[in-house]
């Protein structure tokens, strides 16, 4: 009976060993540099292994500087440069925290979180404490959002967080990473 059940514990073992195999490459992400897929044509690339990370390598489109290779900043400068042909100066918002409260500088107007009655739209920055994204689609409960460096893997360019209209028809955005400070769009000259 001893021999049977160190027999079964390790063919246990090895079943679970086995199930770790299988399930860790879903949740696993890609090498730096690794084409995810793309979003308005606009392709999104991994930042490697850990979110983190910091390659201190800089990008730029036809000499325009979008950022620091495959941050989530980096995603938005070159989503708005190619889409709405919008450059953002220098120095007018740095890490994804300062991009919120910088929306003047940026020509963008704010919608703030759980406090608006303008409804999230396609194009839109969506701003954390921690990270920026585009919103790529709006349902009735939902909002998708295309970005860099969040899993690093192809989930990154459609991501779901949970759309709420309050009774008094206010919009809150909630599920991702930070604390969501609200939406920037474009300006329209009038």
């Amino acid at each position: 009976m001893k021999s049977f059940c160190y027999r079964l514990a390790g063919v246990l073992l090895l079943a679970g060993l086995v199930f770790l195999s299988v399930e860790s490459p879903s949740r696993a992400s890609t090498a730096f540099g690794t084409y995810l897929g793309q979003f308005s044509t606009v392709a999104a690339y991994s930042n490697g292994p850990d979110y983190t990370y910091f390659s201190g390598i800089s990008n730029t489109v036809n000499g325009y500087y979008t950022g620091v290779k495959w941050q989530c900043v980096e995603f938005i400068r070159r989503y708005y440069y190619t889409v709405f042909n919008t450059q953002f100066a220098s120095g007018s918002a740095g890490d994804a925290g300062t991009w919120y409260g910088s929306a003047s500088a940026l020509g963008l107007t704010q919608y703030q979180n759980a406090l608006t009655t303008t409804a999230p739209q396609v194009g839109d920055i969506l701003c954390s404490t921690t990270h920026v994204a585009i919103i790529k689609r709006v349902t009735a409960n939902r909002v998708y959002t295309a970005q860099q460096n969040v899993n690093n893997d192809s989930s990154d360019l459609d991501r779901a967080l949970t759309l709420t209209k309050s009774v008094d028809g206010k919009y809150t955005i909630s599920g991702g990473p930070g604390t969501i400070q609200g939406w920037l769009r474009k300006s329209v000259a009038s």
